[in-house]
C-alpha cells in the first residue's frame, strides 16, 4: 500500500484542520496531481465504509467528520464493500482478466468477482480500453469468450501497475501471501549475495513482479527475454533451486533472466560494487557527463566531488537497463526540481547528452531529474562547513538519488554526522549493532529508546522547526590557516610538528585541503603513468589467472600497489566473472584502492599465445592492461586516452607484433603526444 496514504489519513481525517493540496504535496515531496490521486484512493476507502468523502475546495482541504476508527481498520474492509468502488472493482477486474491462461467468458468472472453480470459487461469496456493503450488485444471469438492477446512482457508489465495502483488486493488472501512471502525471501538473498540494498520502493515493486512473474509461471506462461551475462542474471541461475523450492514452480533459464534484469533496474540506496558489465564505458561517461555539466553552471566543484561521481556512477547502470526495457520511473521530486533548481536541470539536461549518444538512449525528463537531484545535492554540500557532529541515520523508502538530497540539507544545515541511509526494512537490524544519537526518517519509524524525527526529503520550514529542537546549528567555516595563525602565536614548533598538529587537527574537525578550483581534480596523461618499466612483451603465461598476475606485479614492482592489490585483482575476477574482457582480445583487471593501490598506474603485458578468459564473445585474450587507482576520478584521462589507442584495430595489431616495450611506448606517444 502507498506509505502516503495512512499519512494523509492522519492530517485529513483526524486533525480536523484545514490543509493546502500545494503544501501537502511540498511536504511529502511529490506533485499536487500525486496528492488529488492519493485522495481519490482515500475516497474509495471512506466511502467504502460508509463516511464522508474528502472534498477539495480551490486547493484547499477540510474535513469535518470525527472518525475513531484507524486507517488499519479501514483498510480492513468487507470484499462487498470493496467491489461496490468503481475504479477498485475495475482494477480487480482488470487484474482477473489478466491472469486467465486461455479464453474466459462473463460467468467465469462472475466466479471470481460477485459481480452482476451487467456491472462486469459494462466495466469490461473499460478493460478493453486499458488493455488497448498498454499495446494489449482483448479478442473476442463469439459462443467461446474472451482472451487476453499481448507480448508477455507488456501484460506483466500492466499487471504489475494494475496490484500496484490497488491498495487492498492482497487483503484476507492468504494464498497470495504466500507467494509475496517467497518474493520477500527470494529478494533479500539476491541482496544479500550482491551486497546491495534496494531503497523501499524498489523493493515494494520488484515483490510485485516476483509475485505476478509467479502467477504467470503457474499458468503456464512464459516470457521471452535475451541475456547479457550480467552479474545478477548468473546469480540468478545459480539459484535456480532455491527459487523452485520456495515456491514450488518450475523456472526456465529465461525466466530467471528476466527477473535479474528487473533487479537491474532497481534503485538502490547502497551499492557496494562497481564492476559489472559496460564498467569502464559508464566511468568514462560519468566522468566526461559530469565535466560538461560543470562547464555549463560554472560550478568546478562538480569535478572535485567524489560523492557525486559515486552516485551518478552507480545510478547510471539501473536507469540504462530500465531505458532499453522500456521501464517508466516516475521521479516523485520533478516539480520540485524544475520549480527550484530549473537552470540546473537545463544544464543536466545537455550534459547528458553524451551519455545518450554513447549508449543509443534517451531519458525521459523523469529520469534526468534522478541525476539533477545528485548534482542538487552537491551544490549543498559545497555549502558545508565541518563541526563535530550528532550521530544521526536516515530512514527512507526512496532511492539513493532523493535520499542524498535530505542528507546534503542536513549537513548543510546541522551538526551532523550522518552514518547511513537505509530502508525501513533494514535499519532495525542495523541500529540493533549500532548506537546513534537521532533518527531522521521521510517515513513513519520508531526505534526504542532513540528519538526520531519525521522530515520531508527536501525539509521543508515546518520540518526545520522540529530539526532546531533536536540539532545544533552548523557554525561558520573552519579555516585551518587561522587555527595554525592562533597555535604559531603560542608555541614554537618545527615544520614537522606542524604538519602533524594540522594533520590530526582536520582529521578531528574533518576539515579537508582546499583543492585548485580551476582544475579540479588532477587528472594525469598517459604518458605520465605508463613507461617502459610498465610494459612486458610476450609474456609465456598460459591461464587467466597467470596473465591476471603478470600485470599486477608490473605495477608492484614499480611501487604503485602492494602485492595484496594483486590478490585483489585475482578476486575480483573469481567473484565478478569477466567483465573485464573490455574488448575483443584485451582485458583490463583492477580491484579496489582499498586493497593495496598506492598510486595511479597502468601496465601493458601482451601474451605470447592468446589465453581463454571465459568471456561469451572477446575471447581469446592477447593484451592484458593492469589498473591500479586510488579514487574514482584521477585516473580517467590516462584511461581514456589508452582506450582511444586499444579503440583501433591496426594499432593493436602493432602492440600484439611488439617485440620490446620501447616498440610499444612509440605506439603509445605517437597517439598522444
Amino acid at each position: 500500500m502507498d506509505s502516503r496514504l495512512p499519512t494523509l489519513f492522519l492530517l485529513i481525517c483526524k486533525e480536523q484542520q484545514e490543509h493546502d493540496i500545494k503544501k501537502l504535496a511540498e511536504k511529502m515531496s511529490v506533485s499536487t496531481r500525486t496528492i488529488y490521486n492519493d485522495i481519490k484512493k482515500l475516497n474509495e476507502l471512506l466511502i467504502a465504509d460508509n463516511h464522508e468523502e474528502i472534498k477539495i475546495e480551490k486547493g484547499k482541504i477540510l474535513y469535518t467528520e470525527i472518525i475513531s476508527s484507524s486507517f488499519e481498520m479501514l483498510t480492513n474492509l468487507d470484499f462487498d464493500y470493496i467491489l461496490s468502488h468503481p475504479r477498485i472493482r475495475r482494477l480487480r477486474l482488470l487484474t482477473e482478466v489478466l491472469m486467465f491462461e486461455d479464453y474466459f467468458n462473463v460467468d467465469d468472472l462472475i466466479e471470481k468477482l460477485p459481480l452482476s453480470r451487467n456491472t462486469i459487461i459494462s466495466d469490461l469496456k473499460w478493460v478493453k480500453e486499458e488493455l488497448t493503450f498498454h499495446h494489449i488485444e482483448l479478442h473476442s471469438r463469439p459462443f467461446t469468450g474472451y482472451k487476453v492477446i499481448g507480448e508477455e512482457e507488456q501484460i506483466r508489465q500492466l499487471l504489475t501497475v494494475t496490484v500496484l495502483e490497488d491498495p487492498l488486493l492482497f487483503e484476507g488472501k492468504p494464498k497470495e501471501d504466500i507467494y509475496l512471502k517467497s518474493a520477500e525471501k527470494l529478494l533479500e538473498m539476491c541482496g544479500d549475495e550482491l551486497k546491495v540494498t534496494l531503497s523501499d520502493s524498489s523493493y515494494d515493486r520488484l515483490k510485485i513482479i516476483f509475485w505476478v512473474t509467479f502467477k504467470r509461471i503457474k499458468a503456464g506462461k512464459t516470457v521471452q527475454v535475451t541475456g547479457s551475462n550480467t552479474r545478477e542474471e548468473k546469480l540468478f541461475l545459480k539459484k535456480r533451486t532455491q527459487f523452485e523450492a520456495e515456491t514450488h514452480l518450475s523456472f526456465s533459464h529465461q525466466e530467471l533472466v528476466y527477473l535479474a534484469q528487473k533487479f537491474i533496474e532497481s534503485s538502490f540506496i547502497h551499492y557496494n560494487d562497481e564492476l559489472t558489465e559496460q564498467w569502464m564505458d559508464f566511468n568514462l561517461l560519468t566522468d566526461s557527463f559530469i565535466k560538461d555539466v560543470s562547464k555549463l553552471s560554472q560550478n568546478d566543484f562538480f569535478i572535485e566531488d567524489t560523492l557525486l561521481y559515486e552516485g551518478v556512477m552507480n545510478h547510471l547502470r539501473p536507469a540504462y537497463h530500465r531505458v532499453m526495457s522500456q521501464t517508466e520511473m516516475k521521479n516523485p521530486m520533478l516539480d520540485y526540481v524544475k520549480a527550484s533548481f530549473l537552470n540546473l536541470h537545463e544544464n543536466v539536461c545537455s550534459g547528458i547528452k553524451i551519455i545518450e549518444k554513447e549508449l543509443s538512449v534517451n531519458f525521459s525528463d523523469d529520469e534526468v531529474s534522478f541525476f539533477t537531484l545528485f548534482f542538487i545535492a552537491a551544490i549543498e554540500r559545497k555549502k558545508m562547513c565541518p563541526t563535530k557532529p550528532k550521530k544521526i541515520i536516515i530512514v527512507c523508502d526512496s532511492g539513493v538519488s532523493t535520499s542524498q538530497i535530505l542528507r546534503s540539507k542536513l549537513e548543510v544545515n546541522f551538526d551532523v554526522q550522518i552514518l547511513g541511509t537505509l530502508g525501513k526494512r533494514t535499519a532495525g537490524d542495523w541500529l540493533e549493532k549500532n548506537e546513534v544519537d537521532l533518527i531522521i526518517s521521510t517515513i513513519d519509524f520508531e526505534y526504542p529508546k532513540i528519538p526520531s524525527i519525521k522530515v520531508t526529503p527536501i525539509v521543508t520550514d515546518e520540518d526545520m522547526k522540529k530539526l532546531y529542537f533536536k540539532l545544533n546549528r552548523k557554525k561558520e567555516k573552519i579555516e585551518m590557516v587561522e587555527i595554525m595563525k592562533i597555535i604559531n602565536q603560542s608555541v614554537s614548533l618545527s615544520e614537522k610538528q606542524r604538519k602533524k598538529i594540522r594533520t590530526d587537527l582536520m582529521r578531528y574537525l574533518r576539515v579537508t585541503e582546499p583543492k585548485n578550483k580551476e582544475n579540479g581534480v588532477y587528472q594525469p596523461m598517459l604518458i605520465e603513468v605508463l613507461h617502459q618499466g610498465l610494459i612486458q612483451v610476450n609474456s609465456k603465461a598460459k591461464t587467466r589467472d597467470e596473465a591476471v598476475k603478470a600485470s599486477g606485479e608490473l605495477l608492484v614492482k614499480n611501487g604503485l600497489a602492494k602485492e595484496s592489490y594483486v590478490d585483489g585483482m585475482l578476486n575480483n575476477v573469481k567473484e565478478n566473472g569477466t567483465y573485464i574482457v573490455i574488448a575483443p582480445g584485451i582485458a583490463m583487471p583492477h580491484a579496489r584502492p582499498e586493497t593495496g593501490a598506492l598510486d595511479i598506474g597502468l601496465s601493458i603485458v601482451t601474451l605470447e599465445e592468446p589465453v581463454v578468459f571465459g568471456h561469451p564473445q572477446n575471447d581469446p585474450v592477447q593484451i592484458v592492461v593492469g589498473l591500479c587507482a586510488v579514487d574514482h576520478q584521477s585516473h580517467l584521462k590516462a584511461l581514456s586516452e589508452l582506450v582511444e589507442i586499444l579503440s583501433d584495430e591496426e594499432k593493436i595489431k602493432k602492440i600484439n607484433k611488439a617485440l620490446t616495450s620501447d616498440e610499444i611506448m612509440t605506439i603509445i606517444k605517437e597517439n598522444v603526444i
